[in-house]
């Protein structure tokens, strides 16, 4: 199918459209989610998309798109089509393997972000879901600047994988603000860094989101996650020479500390689902209210 521009560009902007309304919602379904009531956020979900993945694949996908907006046509698929996966997951019908479909259902939705958030300049309403309301989307540095966005490691003999997210606006000569972002149980620290882009892009900081070497973290002073997230650490402090080493270390100890009481839980629930949800509302409660600071 081939449109004129104009409707190509109607049919793009729709999608956006309701691209950013099934990721609030899904936010939102993640954050309130509780095993008990699974059919009940279900049909939530359902509320909430109606057909827009159906007529996605029966339409947008079908479309020719105008010359010089083939690559971004298919990204924008490629991306969406995650997504559907993740929504398709998550819709699963209720049983005790639900929680696997969930895992997978979270791998599939962060995919899509990862993709989305690689075509924000040229989706300017995909662009503000990754800002808090009222801010500015940081304006990368000149070329030859430190690397910025997101960066991924994998595992080594030294530390687990981790993924950084440095503001694309960074330099050098200003301090450098730093979450460090621990995931529950069965969790991915590339999947929990989600949880903190918008406050973190919107307000300058950087984020150090590690993966647990087991399936949950043991954070006692002398263990092996405790020594990888340091490790990981490094590259924080490579990034901002201006941030002291000593408060670094400060974070990662209160960090250690909290993933010691989440450690805690017995059950995979309780300590991805519920960390999930309790930690986004911490999030947005201490953005709202104060900066924080190293």
């Amino acid at each position: 199918m081939a449109p004129d521009n104009g409707t190509y560009v109607d049919a793009l902007t729709t999608l956006q459209n309701e691209v950013v309304e099934f990721l609030r919602a899904f936010e939102t379904i993640q954050e309130n989610l509780r095993l008990g009531a699974v059919a009940e956020s279900q049909a939530q979900m359902d509320a909430a998309i109606g057909d827009t993945f159906r007529r996605f694949d029966s339409t947008f996908a079908q479309l020719t798109p105008p010359t010089g907006m083939k690559e971004l046509h298919e990204r924008f698929c490629v991306a969406i089509t995650e997504l559907g996966k993740s929504c398709n997951l998550f819709m699963t019908k209720p049983s005790q393997q639900w929680t696997l479909a969930f895992l997978h259902s979270r791998r599939a939705y962060c995919q899509g972000l990862y993709e989305l958030y690689e075509l924000r300049d040229q989706l300017p309403l995909i662009a503000a879901y990754f800002l808090m309301p009222g801010a500015q989307a940081p304006v990368p540095a000149g070329p030859g600047a430190a690397a910025t966005g997101f960066i991924q490691r994998v595992r080594n003999d030294e530390r687990s994988d981790y993924t950084l997210y440095i503001p694309e606006d960074y330099s050098p000569e200003r301090p450098l603000p730093l979450i460090v972002a621990l995931h529950g149980a069965y969790g991915q620290g590339s999947e929990y860094v989600w949880t903190w882009l918008r406050p973190a892009r919107s307000r300058g900081y950087a984020i150090l989101a590690p993966k647990s070497l087991g399936d949950t973290w043991d954070m006692r002073a002398s263990s092996i996650d405790t020594r990888s997230v340091g490790s990981s650490g490094a590259s924080y402090s490579a990034a901002s020479p201006r941030s002291p080493a000593r408060s670094i270390r400060r974070l990662i100890g209160c960090c250690a500390r909290d993933a010691a009481r989440t450690r805690r839980s017995s059950s995979f629930t309780a300590s991805t689902i519920s960390s999930f949800r309790s930690r986004s509302r911490a999030r947005r409660a201490t953005c709202s209210s104060r900066s924080v600071t190293t």
